[in-house]
């Protein structure tokens, strides 16, 4: 049988990278990170006449594998600090000359 067919199709590449990056000094740090690797994506659509004058719609489609990666980080900050320090001046660590809210902190 004698036939006659149309085809047009779609071809696209797609990917996407987001970061967010939430840091409050001395207390939280948080780091999000998405990311969709890079795949193809073809779509296309086929009309066949055959001799007969009979028609034949058809789609279709071909996606590669879509990777997807999601991570978060996050972490609190573990301060320290002397609460007592002479017990004849209890308030020189609050007051005195080197005071500080806090000694040293570093990340959990």
């Amino acid at each position: 049988m004698k036939y006659w067919q149309v085809k047009a199709g779609f071809y696209g590449q797609a990917q996407f990278y987001f970061q967010s990056l939430f840091d409050v000094i001395l207390m939280y740090y948080n780091n999000l990170e998405l990311e969709l690797k890079k795949f193809n994506i073809a779509i296309w659509v086929v009309n066949t006449f055959t001799s007969k004058f009979a028609w034949c719609p058809g789609v279709g489609w071909n996606v590669q594998s879509i990777d997807l990666n999601l991570t978060i980080r996050q972490s609190f900050q573990q301060c320290y600090k002397t609460l007592i320090l002479d017990f004849c001046n209890f308030f020189l660590p609050w007051t005195g000359e080197k005071a500080s809210f806090f000694e040293k902190c570093e990340r959990s």
